[in-house]
């Protein structure tokens, strides 16, 4: 199935940009492209839909992340408010049932969740947002159970017994591996460098 590879998603007042690839045309190659729906709403003041569009087609799997660093702020979201959001993506995207072959949800019901989705993204935005400015410039480990610490490496993850050897992190993107990659994995802990 094909997806769009995202390296960066650039907002500005005026134009947003995307540098991105399609994952099925080889060779890869990342071109910067300006969004015209983006630019679009973004000129007529609708940040909200906009930013809950991005989220919502990387939730879907539509878009997915190369540089998990510059999309931070989008992946976070996503590991936001789970309890919210998951319901409403079931109504969206679990809405046949196989056993009766009928429609669970009406194409009203279905848009009318895509919306409160979309707008459960943003306030998610808004609060990795928040919490970016409240830990700007601090360092983060993260610690799992028998007192190692995770190195992201090139094909995965590393652990090391010595503190010094741990990876260091800012806190979205460590809370980012610790919600999609280690879930429920010796249960990972995000601890700020002292």
């Amino acid at each position: 199935m094909s997806y769009t590879k995202i390296k960066n998603i650039s907002i500005k007042k005026d134009k947003v940009t995307f540098t991105a690839a399609e994952s099925n045309i080889y060779p890869i190659t990342y071109r910067t492209n300006e969004s015209k729906w983006g630019t679009e709403l973004v000129k007529a003041g609708n940040l909200e839909e906009l930013i809950g569009e991005i989220i919502y087609d990387f939730s879907c799997g539509n878009f997915h992340s190369t540089n998990d660093h510059a999309n931070r702020k989008f992946l976070y979201a996503l590991t936001l408010n789970k309890d919210k959001t998951q319901p409403l993506f079931d109504i969206i995207w679990n809405g046949f049932d196989y056993e009766t072959m009928t429609e669970r949800y009406t194409k009203e019901q279905r848009e009318e969740a895509r919306i409160k989705l979309i707008k459960q993204y943003y306030q998610n935005y808004l609060i990795a947002e928040q919490v970016e400015k409240e830990h700007a410039g601090k360092e983060f480990q993260i610690e799992i159970d028998g007192g190692y610490f995770v190195k992201k490496t090139k094909n995965g993850f590393r652990y090391s017994y010595f503190k010094q050897y741990g990876a260091k992190f800012d806190y979205l993107s460590a809370s980012i591996l610790t919600e999609s990659y280690l879930r429920g994995e010796y249960n990972p802990q995000v601890k700020e460098v002292a």
